[in-house]
């Protein structure tokens, strides 16, 4: 890495993307990274649902996380799931198999909730998802949740995708803490 790559790769992470089709079913994604020359390495590992689409119910995708504190660039979280206090939450999925009419039109709304020890502690108001495409692929939803007034402790984010024209509802939690 060059001094620019390395200080950037500090301050943001190193990206990394690898695709590769499964079949429905859950897996864990593990990633080992080793410095060349060093005995030093390290990894991560991260629990992965692929949904199964052929039965046509409302489904969606994992939820990806990142943040960005104020001044800080943005950085994924999606392995550690830690967030300093303030920051906002940007979470992002899928949605997959919506109702939609003649013209393609969905009526699928979606509402973010955090909740910490079985309670509810904040939620997004209810806002509809996009269900956009792009080159006949689905574009993924992305929204941010401000972590504001929110103390240290472990939490989780519920993502709740409701269809209201199939009268179909599903959801994915992801736990995280706040530093």
């Amino acid at each position: 890495m060059t001094t620019a790559e390395y200080e950037r790769a500090r301050a943001a992470g190193l990206p990394y993307q690898q695709w590769l089709a499964l079949p429905p079913g859950r897996y864990e994604v593990r990633l080992v990274a080793r410095e060349r020359g060093l005995v030093q390495q390290g990894g991560a590992s991260l629990p992965v649902e692929v949904p199964d689409l052929k039965d046509k119910k409302l489904t969606m995708s994992g939820v990806f996380l990142s943040t960005a504190s104020p001044g800080a660039p943005a950085t994924t979280e999606t392995v550690s799931h830690r967030f300093k206090r303030g920051a906002s939450l940007s979470f992002q999925f899928y949605v997959y198999n919506a109702a939609l009419d003649a013209e393609g039109h969905g009526d699928v709304v979606l509402q973010a909730q955090v909740w910490s020890a079985g309670k509810a502690t904040a939620a997004s108001p209810v806002q509809p998802v996009r269900l956009q495409q792009k080159d006949g692929a689905p574009v993924p939803e992305t929204n941010v949740m401000a972590l504001e007034g929110l103390g240290p402790g472990a939490y989780e984010l519920r993502v709740v995708v409701q269809d209201r024209k199939a009268g179909a509802m599903t959801f994915r939690k992801v736990p995280f803490t706040i530093d």
